[in-house]
Formats: C-alpha cells, sequence, structure tokens
C-alpha cells in the first residue's frame, strides 16, 4: 500500500472517529442498528442453513414389525430394518390417554406424508 493512500486512510477513520464522539444517543443507535442488520444479512447468506439441501426419508410406507411405528421407505438400516423406534422391543413407553390432538392426527392420520 502506498504512503498516501495509507495517509487518507487515516485521515477517513479520523473524521468518522470524529462523527461519532460527536453523535447524540439516537443517532450511534441508529447508525450502530443498520451495521447490525447489513452484518446479519450477510452471515444469512453465507450461512451453512442457506446451503443445505431438504432431506426426504420417503413416503411413510414402513411400519415397525414390534411397536408398528411408522417410519419412511429409506430409513431402514442396512438390514432391512427400522430400528430408531423401539430398537427391537427393547423400549416400550406408556400408553398415552389423552394425546393433544395434533398428536393424535400425526399418529391416527392415514396420510404416508
Amino acid at each position: 500500500m502506498s504512503l498516501s493512500r495509507a495517509v487518507s486512510i487515516i485521515n477517513r477513520n479520523c473524521r468518522k472517529r470524529e462523527n461519532r464522539s460527536n453523535e447524540i444517543v439516537e443517532e450511534s443507535f441508529l447508525r450502530r442498528s443498520n451495521r447490525n442488520e447489513q452484518n446479519r444479512a450477510k452471515r444469512f447468506g453465507e450461512s451453512e442453513v442457506s446451503r443445505l439441501q431438504e432431506h426426504g426419508c420417503g413416503t411413510l410406507t414402513g411400519l415397525c414389525f414390534f411397536c408398528l411405528a411408522r417410519f419412511g421407505e429409506r430409513e431402514v438400516n442396512s438390514s432391512g430394518k427400522y430400528t430408531k423406534c423401539c430398537h427391537d422391543k427393547k423400549i416400550i413407553l406408556p400408553e398415552i390417554l389423552n394425546p393433544p390432538e395434533i398428536l393424535k392426527d400425526l399418529l391416527t392420520s392415514d396420510s404416508f406424508e
């Protein structure tokens, strides 16, 4: 970097510092809010989440032999079994007597989605 470029950057930073020291609280808050919003937008655009692809387990056509849990066609293990629900009946959950309506719909629905 040339000396003249370095001097211009130093002068610009001095002016900004002086302007900030003369700001009232509302101006300072507004300036920082705008800067934070720009930073948030940059982070969101470059985040890992924005590069993720949706994962689908397929249609819910499989049933566990032991607990009758539904599972997607691509959720089976290498032996062709689904074991994430009851681990071959090693885990037994008590029956839910009065489930919330949304849970009841999920458990009793005939939908394959």
